[in-house]
């Protein structure tokens, strides 16, 4: 199940497990997330009369904006931990024979350009 389809205890006691992901990558588009959620929020709060058009309307593309970001950050909480996972997978990879490590080293340099 992803990261983002369950409850935030659920992706908390992620975040808390042993296992090498979720990590600092999701963890980092999470905040992004919040961030940009809570800009977006603030900018579609009653705005004072004294506000110009002008300035209502760049509050308005500023919110959009932000919103925007915010389900990029949230798409990227997923992709990080996946991405990762391939990587330790292929860390994971037996090594002993020249084949086995020549197979690995592929495999680790293709994750990592994942």
């Amino acid at each position: 199940m992803a990261l983002t389809a369950g409850s935030v205890s659920h992706l908390l006691a992620a975040f808390r497990s042993s296992d090498p992901t979720p990590g600092g990558g999701s963890a980092s588009a999470l905040a992004g997330a919040v961030g940009a959620s809570l800009l977006a929020m603030v900018a579609g709060l009653a705005k004072p009369r004294t506000s110009s058009d002008d300035e209502l309307a760049r509050l308005q593309a500023a919110g959009a904006r932000c919103a925007e970001l915010a389900l990029r950050l949230e798409t990227l909480i997923d992709q990080d931990t996946a991405a990762y996972d391939l990587v330790v997978d292929a860390y994971r990879l037996p090594k002993s024979t020249d084949h086995e490590k020549a197979d690995r080293g592929g495999r680790i340099q293709t994750a990592l350009e994942a």
